[in-house]
């Protein structure tokens, strides 16, 4: 098991998968502190509040949480891009790893593979990008995946 002091901020805008993930995260890590956010504009908040040992996010996420009294959140494919320029702009450096139910990213107009993707966004930006899941709800791998990266920061 890894470190189960681990403070992490999990950047999920779905409830069923952010389930899967706090539940795969409960048997690597143990009791670690998990700290949810689900849009671009809590994440930053989030992120903003306190250091996270490792931040786990989404690519594609809302604007903002809904509301009844505001108005209905702009759908962003690549809304986690966002949470990582905020991370660069504040100079942070925790393990970042992005997971995503997509198989390509779409960055500058051009399609990139998961693992060119993290690297390109390593390049264009000062983040620690430490892997990239692709998330298949039915395949399983992703949790084998997210332990391995895991496990190699420990």
């Amino acid at each position: 098991m890894i470190n189960s002091q681990l403070n992490i901020a999990l950047v999920e805008d779905d409830p069923f998968k952010l389930r899967l993930l706090e539940a795969e995260l409960g048997r690597i890590c143990g009791e670690a502190t998990i700290r949810a956010a689900g849009s671009v504009q809590s994440a930053v908040a989030l992120i903003g509040s306190m250091r996270f040992d490792l931040v786990i996010l989404d690519i594609a996420l809302p604007s903002h949480d809904s509301s009844p009294q505001g108005p209905a959140p702009l759908s962003m494919p690549s809304g986690g891009l966002e949470v990582l320029y905020e991370l660069s702009y504040e100079n942070r450096s925790e393990p970042v790893i992005i997971i995503t139910q997509y198989p390509e990213i779409e960055i500058d107009h051009k399609l990139l593979s998961l693992d060119a993707a993290g690297e390109e966004f390593s390049r264009m930006l000062d983040v620690n990008i430490v892997g990239v899941v692709y998330f298949e709800e039915d395949a399983g791998e992703w949790g084998k995946d997210l332990r391995s990266i895991l496990e190699g920061r420990t």
